[in-house]
C-alpha cells in the first residue's frame, strides 16, 4: 500500500489501474537477508526469547511509524526525500519482522517434543491461513495508513509479551525446555492444551507478518 499509486478511470474509462514503485519494494524485499544475518548473530549470545521480543517490538514501532508518516507523505509526488524515509522505514520494519518470525519457529520446534511438535505447527498453520483469509479485510487499499500503523502496532506489542513468556532455549537440548514446561501435567489432555497454547502463539506471529506484507 505504501509504494503503491491507484490511478482513477478517466472519463473514457481508461485508467484504474495500480502503479508500484518496484525500486522502494525490491530494497524493503532485501532486508530480509540481513535480518536472517542479525537473529544468526545474535540468536546464542542474547537468547531466543530476548531477541525476538526485541526485533518484534522494534518492528511494531518502526512499522507505526511508516504508517504516519506515509499518512502525510504519500501524496507529495516531488517529496524525494520523504520517499527515502519511507523506504528506511520499511527497510527495517521488515528485517526487524522476518528475523522475528525465524526466530518464533526455532524457539517453538526447541521447546516442543517430537510427539507435539507437528500436530502444534499444523494446527499453527492452519490458524494462520485463518489469520491471511481476515488481513484483507482490515487493511484495505481506502484504509487510512496512519490506522494500519497503529493496528499492526498493537499485534507487535501483543506478540512480544507473548514471546517474553517462552521459556529459554538457548544451550539447552533439545526438548529439555518444554520438559520443564508441562512435567507437571501428568497426562495427555494437558499436553494438548499446551499444544494449543503454543498454536495461538504462533498464530499471533504469523498473523503478525501477514498484515506487514499486506502493508
Amino acid at each position: 500500500l505504501v509504494f503503491s499509486n491507484h490511478q482513477e478511470k478517466n472519463e473514457q474509462g481508461q485508467g484504474g489501474m495500480y502503479d508500484f514503485d518496484y525500486s522502494a519494494i525490491f530494497i524493503s524485499a532485501s532486508s530480509e537477508i540481513f535480518g536472517l544475518l542479525f537473529v544468526v548473530l545474535t540468536v546464542d549470545r542474547w537468547g531466543r526469547v530476548p531477541t525476538q521480543s526485541i526485533c518484534y517490538l522494534f518492528g511494531g514501532a518502526t512499522t507505526l511509524l511508516l504508517g504516519l508518516c506515509a499518512h502525510n507523505i504519500i501524496n507529495d509526488d516531488n517529496d524525494d526525500s520523504g520517499r527515502n524515509v519511507l523506504v528506511f522505514l520499511s527497510f527495517l520494519a521488515r528485517m526487524a519482522m522476518f528475523g522475528a518470525s525465524c526466530l518464533t519457529w526455532v524457539s517453538t520446534s526447541e521447546i516442543f517434543t517430537t510427539e507435539i511438535r507437528a500436530t502444534g505447527h499444523g494446527a499453527a498453520n492452519a490458524m494462520a491461513r485463518l489469520g491471511g483469509f481476515f488481513v484483507p479485510y482490515i487493511i484495505t487499499a481506502g484504509a487510512p495508513l496512519s490506522w494500519v500503523g497503529i493496528i499492526l502496532f498493537l499485534v507487535s506489542i501483543w506478540t512480544a509479551l507473548i514471546s517474553w513468556q517462552l521459556p529459554e532455549t538457548a544451550g539447552k537440548a533439545l526438548g529439555e525446555a518444554g520438559d520443564a514446561l508441562y512435567h507437571d501435567h501428568k497426562n495427555d489432555n494437558n499436553k494438548k492444551a499446551l499444544a494449543c497454547s503454543s498454536a495461538s502463539f504462533v498464530d499471533t506471529t504469523a498473523t503478525t507478518s501477514d498484515q506487514y506484507q499486506a502493508l
